[in-house]
């Protein structure tokens, strides 16, 4: 995409890889709003501030992270729970500024399936 982040349909699979190797207590979901998100009438605005967040995201997880958009306007980044999580969370916050509505951490389900309507509910919800 125009984004450079991967689909959905991309962090899906990733998400059930985690599953397959049954380590979801070991993983989480950073979840980032656009504050443009539900603006229909701003796609020019909105796609170079998705760019903008994604950009963001990549400095802070760009490891073996998957960094994806999700519905119109959110991204999520699949990533390691570790200890240094909220920090980096925190830096997230504070490059994307005013760029994001909302910033959060979301965990994952003890289910594949649950994570999978977990997902489609980010993709589908706006804040």
């Amino acid at each position: 995409p125009l984004t450079g982040l991967t689909t959905q349909a991309h962090l899906r699979e990733a998400i059930a890889a985690v599953y397959r190797d049954d380590l979801p207590g070991s993983h989480a979901l950073v979840v980032l709003d656009s504050a443009d998100r539900g603006v229909a009438d701003l796609p020019v605005s909105s796609a170079r501030t998705m760019t903008l967040l994604g950009q963001h995201s990549r400095s802070v997880f760009g490891r073996d992270e998957t960094i994806s958009q999700v519905g119109n306007g959110r991204i999520v980044v699949l990533c390691d729970r570790t200890e240094g999580l909220g920090e980096r969370v925190a830096l997230l916050r504070r490059m994307v500024g005013d760029s994001a509505g909302r910033v959060w951490i979301e965990g994952l389900p003890t289910t594949e399936g649950s994570a999978a309507f977990l997902l489609d509910e980010l993709a589908r919800t706006t804040h």
